[in-house]
């Protein structure tokens, strides 16, 4: 009677399994997906929350460069006609910003893939696009903070912008915009890549990459 008894109770504390209801409507499949890449979006920003040397780390970096090639390298450095070298310097660092920010997408996203999380996110009912559209939607709100920061840092050391206040939004959407195409990029060689030793060798290769921008968009 005791052994029945137990059974029974044990059977009855068990919660039946409920299987999660999957949306049929292309509506109801966007706001599924939309839901997914908030919530993979949430955990990225809780992890920078509770990094904070990482993000400071982040923001500190375009500033040393500013000053490394500002003041280091630009005072032996004159432009024809009596301009100012900081006025060519900072659009190619706002570009050079945008793509260095593709090693820290490859390596989060080799992180959890290596890790096993990506795997784990893929078992969840959830949208498959959640898992690389939340990580690029928390990429872009970063580097959206990376480039207001050296934006600051720009105008201390005396850049200014020489177009009205719609042309100087409309360059920052574009440097976003790079920072969009750039991302994806990031995605899909974390992806790819089997270990985080190929990812921090690859990272070396991202420098001369963003300088030969940094050329292009400096002259």
């Amino acid at each position: 009677m005791t052994t029945t008894a137990k059974d029974a109770a044990a059977r009855a504390s068990l919660r039946p399994i409920v299987r999660p209801e999957i949306p049929r409507t292309r509506r109801a499949r966007l706001r599924w997906a939309l839901t997914d890449s908030w919530t993979i979006t949430q955990r990225d920003l809780t992890h920078w929350v509770r990094e904070p040397g990482r993000v400071i780390a982040g923001l500190l970096y375009p500033c040393v460069m500013v000053l490394l090639f500002g003041y280091v390298f630009g005072s032996s450095m004159s432009v024809e006609g009596g301009g100012d070298y900081r006025q060519f310097l900072m659009p190619g660092m706002f570009a050079m910003t945008m793509m260095m920010g593709i090693g820290e997408t490859m390596s989060a996203i080799n992180s959890d893939a290596s890790k096993g999380v990506t795997d784990r996110f893929r078992s969840m009912p959830m949208a498959p696009s959640a898992v690389v559209s939340g990580r690029s939607v928390a990429d872009i709100m970063n580097s959206a903070l990376d480039l207001a920061f050296l934006l600051v840092c720009a105008m201390i050391v005396g850049w200014k912008s020489n177009g009205s206040v719609t042309e100087t939004a409309a360059a920052i959407g574009l440097l976003l915009l790079l920072r969009l195409a750039a991302l994806w990029v990031g995605i899909y060689i974390g992806l790819v890549v089997r270990n985080p030793e190929t990812v921090a060798s690859l990272y070396g290769m991202l420098f001369p990459l963003s300088v030969r921008q940094y050329r292009r968009l400096s002259r």
